[in-house]
């Protein structure tokens, strides 16, 4: 829909004891964030990844659909139908 772009800050709260130096598992449409905050800092992350772009819909299922109605709406419009 073009409301965020590269530049677009993600914040994410976290308690302290949920952060870790480990690698973690990612998929493709996961959203690298730029800022986490804990109950006692700011943490400014540097990001190497780029932001995933679009939706991938091969990872959209049938009740992702039924329980989120803009998504729904979103892939209708992309089949042409009202």
């Amino acid at each position: 829909m073009g409301k965020v772009n590269e530049n677009t800050p993600v914040i994410t709260t976290v308690h302290e004891l949920q952060l870790v130096n480990d690698e973690i598992p990612r998929e493709p449409f996961d959203l690298p964030v730029d800022v986490i905050v804990t109950p006692g800092r700011v943490i400014r992350v540097k990001r190497v990844d780029p932001k995933p772009r679009g939706i991938y819909w091969e990872f959209v299922t049938d009740e992702m659909l039924r329980e989120i109605p803009l998504l729904n709406e979103l892939k209708a419009r992309l089949n042409g139908e009202k």
